[in-house]
């Protein structure tokens, strides 16, 4: 029996009287049709698994109560798990008990999110999670997920994409705001605000060359566990950090996290190491010293802390809208905020509350002391303090009750520029625009515009464009022989000094190399100093761990040889997307080119692909693959060694004249690269056919075997004219299969049709030849056939038979798939079926199928002899079940329709059958039947009782039988004759009886039971049941309808149509 109930999916197996086993399934409740198919395949792996013993199968649908977000409760940790340890297991939600969080309770299931597990996030207060992940491309992931109803997490929103920024450490959540300690571009570290709609990270004030591993809010204020083993705190409103004191434990430089207890007054933290496992730390802000609440085995890794805040309906809320300004000119600060409407728990203040106070601090100094004020009221102090950087906190207070502190900082006097911001280079062929935004207060305070002015030099080469310029923009045009990379530096110059600078975005300039066969493009790095000298250029991201840099081009002199190095020591060994460039290099559409170098790497060998790209950046575009990534130098004996063959060269073509950048690129690199003699030259031969284009090699449909492959013959030969081809070669893989060599026509379309394509990953290529030489090839890739697809590709069946003749039906089963069938786990079964009408049909014979290897076939057979009940025209049909087959479309075959004749050869007539009571049996006669035909001889017959033979192996040549019994009973005799042809049909059926009715036939009297009812037919007149004691039971009047009698079981009289006849139910 089947049973959808609540989260789980049971069966219990019953045969006759024995239970033979309970199994259950989880399962999901959602609106979604793959819930169905989720429902249909555990049948189908089920009815598999039970086979023939499976007698009834029920199936009941019942819903159950919907599971949404949850709610985060206090006493609790809220964690997210990066990695597998203990009972954790990775990208999984997981709740703690705060006061002994050894053990993790799972919340719903987050196998649906994707993507990388999250290195950063944070809980909300309404039970939704944010958090970032680096993808593998080296661009940050911003995901906002929530739990859904039907107990999976999923995401709110689309997940979004960002390259403005190299790291996040942790976030932080303080009930308003989420926070995020971060590392920009530039490498430099700041606190920032998130943006939960779109993941955008604001830098809020000041910037740090301290790494903070882990972030809290709490107190009004945010804590920091710093990389250096200190624990700060930083201003929520400018990010400036001050150290609090020591951490009195040790860590290292993976990911952390922390989240503040407020009834505690302690920062927990996810305290993470390199080779012990992780601990859940309670750490006291004041005086560092640290009590490890919970220690972690098998290594898991927790980020995304969150621990909901206490509160106390009797204080007030927080503070809002505070500001602190000062004009620059003088020490005054206007402190502006409003009082609180709601207590800390949300619920309304009364308007006419007492006692409600303010208390002002500057830089921990009480400034304005309680001072009383009323619910919702805007308060506006001005207060005067000296020069430099100050902290405001207010404090709302109803007695001894204070709210959260709320802070603000600021800068007060005449503060001096920072470095401009937003600078950015924009090149346009030579001409270059340089442009920045105006720079913040360097203390985010303000300063004289009147004393502000920029310098603006080109690098390298430290070209003076604007001296002492007051305007935001400026102008340069680059003359340089060589194409390379330029940058600007914008010094800001206050009252005449220089103060700070920026550098912009990285412009190309200079003119592109025109490769010819007599100018070929070869560099060996002698002459250079640097990569931009030889114009080579790189991009990749380091993703070692810890603090890393990204990888750079170096000259380097080994003896009396300079190579470049593409090297990643700086970026922890390990980079992502690495990427080399050369100069930018005019390429002649349709000229053939050589490219080739010398290469060496470390020992282990090396992977990377080789691409013509459209600029030497991390997000170029690769207009043409001149070879996919390959293995390099794996177990090299000469690893030490340059090799001009390690890396084979390659040719290839353009189809556009234009400027193109040589790259060699790969996903991922552990490995340093070392190139020398970089060379690409023109090797274009006179009147070679171009390659043909638009070559496509597409299926019929999915998964089907007919592919059709079409392309276009070139228009033109090497030098532009009629490429007069004389013959087009198609091949699939290694194999030849089309050969052209009439009607070639320049700019025409080819197709051809392969039929039964081999199955798997194919590749077609197609060359043209003329008298000057053979094109290189055009190719196009093709999936041919499904993983799985079981086919019956045949099946036979005789046209007619007779009746008790045998006959054979067969099928051929193919395995069109591309993998082994059955695939691993799995089975597949094979059923003739007989069709009993136009909808339903029975099984006849079933086979469980051998292994079959791709391309592989298998004949399934079935030999029977024709029933003599068959009816005229008998339908049979083969199906196949294979669950996971991809195209269905061929697992049933077709339909063979069999003429099914009676033999002509009679059959025995006036069959009588008289109980001997001396000889205690059945004396058996009939008549023989009368036949003419020649062909035709009689050779004995077959006596039946109740449907089987009786008469034994040896056919009885009379016409007369004995059957012995014990006593008289119900028997149904039948007689069949048996000739060189074969069997007849059998003889009318003799039935005995003795008190027993199943059914009695006697002129027009029919009388039947079927359970404790009896049914009469053909009555004319009155019917009456009696006792065997003459007790008359029921009795009716009938006109020749049936009349129906409900009896115990027992022997009864019945009288009707003047009989009488002993029945027994």
């Amino acid at each position: 029996m089947f049973n959808f109930a609540g989260e789980r999916l049971y069966y219990q197996e019953t045969n006759l009287n024995t239970t033979k086993g309970l199994m259950y399934f989880n399962k999901r409740h959602d609106s979604h049709s793959r819930s169905n198919n989720f429902n249909l395949r555990i049948m189908r792996k089920i009815l598999r698994t039970l086979g023939m013993r499976c007698a009834v199968a029920t199936i009941a649908i019942l819903s159950s109560a919907p599971v949404y977000a949850f709610t985060p409760e206090k006493g609790k940790i809220y964690a997210y798990s990066m990695k597998d340890g203990g009972s954790l297991h990775a990208k999984q939600f997981y709740s703690f008990d705060i006061n002994s969080p050894t053990t993790g309770t799972i919340l719903g299931n987050a196998e649906e999110l994707g993507g990388k597990a999250f290195e950063a996030g944070t809980f909300l207060s309404n039970g939704e999670f944010i958090g970032f992940y680096k993808s593998a491309s080296g661009e940050f992931v911003y995901k906002h997920v929530s739990l859904k109803p039907n107990g999976y997490w999923g995401d709110i929103c689309d997940p979004q994409y960002s390259s403005d920024f190299l790291k996040v450490s942790d976030l932080a959540y303080d009930g308003e705001t989420v926070y995020a300690w971060y590392q920009d571009n530039n490498s430099v570290w700041s606190l920032g605000k998130v943006n939960i709609n779109n993941g955008v990270i604001t830098r809020v004030g000041k910037t740090s060359d301290m790494q903070m591993m882990a972030i809290t809010a709490g107190n009004g204020t945010l804590y920091g566990i710093g990389k250096d083993e200190y624990v700060y705190s930083i201003s929520p409103s400018s990010g400036a950090i001050s150290k609090l004191t020591i951490l009195l434990k040790s860590l290292n430089g993976v990911a952390q996290s922390a989240s503040f207890d407020s009834a505690s007054g302690t920062i927990i933290w996810a305290k993470q190491e390199y080779y012990t496992d992780p601990e859940i730390v309670s750490v006291n802000p004041e005086n560092g010293e640290c009590t490890t609440l919970a220690t972690l085995p098998d290594s898991p890794q927790l980020i995304g802390l969150y621990i909901v805040p206490t509160a106390n309906a009797a204080t007030p809320g927080p503070v809002t809208g505070l500001t602190a300004t000062n004009n620059g000119a003088n020490n005054d600060v206007v402190v502006s905020f409003t009082m609180p409407a709601v207590s800390s728990t949300g619920d309304a203040l009364d308007d006419n509350m007492q006692g409600l106070t303010y208390t002002i601090k500057v830089d921990e100094q009480t400034v304005i002391d309680k001072k009383a004020s009323t619910v919702g009221a805007a308060v506006s102090e001005t207060l005067t303090t000296t020069p430099g950087n100050h902290t405001i906190t207010v404090v709302a207070s109803v007695g001894d009750e204070d709210s959260r502190v709320v802070t603000t900082d600021l800068f007060v006097g005449e503060d001096a520029p920072g470095a401009v911001k937003d600078a950015k280079a924009v090149a346009d062929g030579n001409n270059v625009t340089i442009s920045w935004a105006v720079p913040d207060g360097a203390n985010g305070g303000n300063y004289d515009n009147a004393k502000l002015a920029y310098k603006v030099v080109r690098m390298p080469g430290n070209v003076t464009v604007a001296e002492s310029t007051t305007a935001t923009t400026a102008s340069d045009v680059i003359y340089t022989d060589v194409y390379k990379a330029f940058s600007y530096v914008i010094s800001t110059i206050y009252d005449n000094a220089e103060v700070a600078s920026a550098t912009s975005t990285k412009v190309l300039a200079g003119p592109a190399f025109e490769v010819t066969a007599a100018n070929p493009y070869y560099v060996d790095f002698e002459n250079s100093e640097s990569a931009d000298d030889a114009g080579f250029f790189c991009s990749g991201t380091g993703v070692g761990d810890g603090e890393v840099a990204d990888p750079t081009l170096k000259i380097v002199e080994e003896g009396t040889n300079k190579y470049l190095k593409y090297d990643r020591s700086v970026s922890g060994y390990q980079v992502s997307k690495p990427k080399v460039f050369t100069t930018a290099i005019k390429f002649i559409g349709k000229h053939t080119y050589r490219l080739s170098y010398s290469f060496r790497c470390g020992q282990n060998g090396t992977t990377f692909g080789m691409y013509l790209s459209d600029s030497p950046t991390a997000k170029c575009k690769n207009v043409k693959t001149l070879r996919d990534a390959e293995e390099y130098g794996y177990n090299a004996k000469d690893w030490e060694q340059f090799s001009d063959t390690r890396v084979a060269p390659v040719e290839f073509t353009v189809e556009k004249t234009g400027i193109y950048f040589v790259s060699i690129q790969h996903d991922y690199s552990s490995c340093d690269w070392d190139f020398d003699n970089f060379k690409v030259e023109d090797v274009t031969k006179p009147a070679v056919p171009n390659a043909p284009t638009e070559m496509t090699a597409v299926t019929e449909v999915p998964g089907s075997r007919k592919v059709t492959v079409s392309f276009r013959l070139p228009a033109e030969d090497k030098n532009g004219n009629d490429p007069k081809l004389s013959s087009v070669v198609l091949k699939c893989g290694d194999n030849v299969i089309n050969t052209w060599t009439e009607n070639l026509e320049a700019n025409s379309v080819l197709t051809y049709v392969h039929e039964n394509a081999p199955l798997g990953n194919l590749t077609y290529s197609v060359t043209v030849t003329n008298a000057a030489g053979t094109s290189v090839p055009a190719t196009a890739e093709v999936k041919v056939g499904h993983d799985h697809n079981l086919s019956i590709v045949s099946s036979d069946a005789p046209e007619s038979t007779m009746k008790g003749k045998t006959v054979s039906i067969s099928a051929t089963v193919r395995n069109n798939g591309i993998l082994k069938a059955p695939h691993e786990g799995t089975t597949y079964t094979l059923s003739l079926m007989r069709k009993s009408n136009e909808r339903d049909a029975s099984v006849v014979k079933s086979w469980e199928g051998e292994a079959l290897e791709s391309n592989a076939e298998k004949t399934f057979t079935h030999t029977m002899e024709m029933a003599n009940d068959a009816a005229e025209k008998e339908t049979y049909f083969f199906n196949l079940a294979y669950e996971p087959d991809q195209d269905l479309t061929d697992n049933q075959s077709r339909e063979m329709e069999i003429a099914v004749g009676s033999p002509e050869t009679p059959v025995p007539t006036e069959l009588r059958a008289v109980w001997n009571e001396e000889g205690s049996k059945y004396d058996l006669t009939w008549k023989a039947p009368a036949y003419n035909s020649e062909d035709v001889t009689l050779s004995g017959y077959e006596v039946y009782c109740n449907k089987e033979k009786v008469s034994g192996d040896n056919l009885v040549k009379e016409t007369s039988f004995s059957y012995p019994v014990d006593k008289v009973g119900d028997f149904a005799f039948y007689v069949v004759a048996v000739y060189n042809t074969g069997s007849s049909l059998p003889s009318e059926t003799f039935n005995t009886t003795n008190a027993g009715v199943d059914a009695i036939a006697d002129g027009s009297l029919q009388v039947e039971s079927n359970g404790d009812v009896l049914t009469v037919k053909g009555v004319q007149g009155n019917v009456a049941v009696y006792t065997l004691t003459g007790v008359r039971l029921a009795s009716a009047e009938a006109n020749g309808s049936a009349v129906e009698f409900r009896l115990a079981d027992g022997l009864y009289i019945l009288n009707a149509n003047g009989r009488s006849l002993k029945i027994c139910m």
